[in-house]
């Protein structure tokens, strides 16, 4: 079964495979080194490789899917301790949000979760700025940039961002479950929210009618009744 992060899985896995090909390459133009003496000798190229190698599977198991925010927060504090101002680390983090956010992860608790992940990348600058020496304003300047260049995005494009990351509902066809007109009306308008003394005033028929045609609807959707109608249908997009 493919993940739902099969698409960046196969891009990042692709991307580290890259890098631990010129990485290699690197080592043997520069130093000399033979293939074998390289895997041997490096862990940076033999951690390209598992990396490589742990994205892609996530792109193809479901439950794997999660490593791919790990990793990438786990990568946040590693070229930052070479250099504070580099942006490498800051792009980690960037890109482990928006996976977590496909993921769903900041659908509930968004505050909290939000706070966290804030918390969690100016954790990190102040603590590099000190093992660095530097003062802790100049560490945290470029972390306070990329946070707030994330709440732009999700301000400014948050409907898109909604429609671009979230997995699409599978569709539900209602014509194929056997409806009649009547009942896919009915069906279509409980799925909106309306209730049947709303739907009786809309189709000019009495509610009692309303409620046995629904009736019917809902056997045919193996439910006896509009809740249970209700949290079947939420995961589902509903067509015809």
């Amino acid at each position: 079964m493919g993940s739902k992060l099969k698409s960046s899985g196969i891009f990042f896995g692709c991307l580290f495979s890259a890098a631990l090909i010129l990485n290699i390459g690197s080592l043997a133009i520069d130093d000399g080194l033979s293939i074998l003496s390289i895997f041997s000798d490096f862990r940076s190229v033999l951690s390209l490789l598992l990396l490589s190698a742990i994205l892609f599977a996530t792109a193809f198991i479901e439950p794997l899917a999660w490593l791919q925010p790990v990793i990438f927060l786990i990568l946040v504090p590693v070229p930052l301790m070479n250099s504070t101002d580099s942006f490498f680390g800051l792009g980690f983090f960037a890109v482990a949000v928006l996976l977590l956010f496909k993921l769903g992860f900041y659908d509930r608790h968004r505050i909290a979760k939000a706070t966290a992940s804030v918390v969690y990348i100016l954790a990190v600058e102040v603590i590099v700025a000190l093992i660095h020496g530097e003062q802790i304003y100049m560490g945290l300047m470029p972390a306070i940039f990329i946070v707030g260049f994330l709440f732009f995005l999700f301000i400014t494009f948050r409907d898109k961002l909604f429609i671009y990351l979230k997995e699409p509902k599978p569709k539900l066809s209602l014509s194929e479950k056997g409806l009649s007109d009547a009942e896919q009306l009915y069906i279509a308008a409980i799925a909106m929210g309306k209730s049947s003394k709303e739907i009786s005033i809309e189709a000019g028929v009495s509610e009692s009618t309303v409620r046995n045609t629904l009736s019917r609807a809902y056997k045919k959707f193996d439910v006896s009744s509009r809740g249970a109608f209700l949290a079947m249908v939420s995961d589902f997009e509903i067509i015809d």
